[in-house]
């Protein structure tokens, strides 16, 4: 009882001080103000290609990065149909 009571203070210790440094962190960003529309709409693109490219090579395919930007971009379907639905 006396290791888990050990273990568990510990823990506690490592996750407040993790959380102030993340709260100093969050102070820090908020200090700027929000981010221009224009700025975020190109992170959420990236994003969304990235992460689809990511995703993608995980499982195995081959296309490049461009070539996941144009599929998820221009709907396009790796044969170079088009496709009727997008998210």
């Amino acid at each position: 009882m006396y290791f888990y009571r050990l273990v568990m203070s510990r823990l506690l210790e490592k996750m407040t001080s993790l959380l102030s440094r993340l709260n100093e962190k969050k102070k820090q960003l908020d200090a700027f103000g929000p981010l221009p529309q224009a700025l975020l709409e190109n992170l959420s693109a990236w994003y969304k290609i990235s992460l689809t490219y990511s995703s993608n090579a995980l499982e195995g395919n081959t296309l490049s990065m461009q070539e996941t930007a144009r599929v998820v971009e221009e709907g396009l379907t790796v044969a170079g149909e088009w496709r009727c639905c997008s998210d």
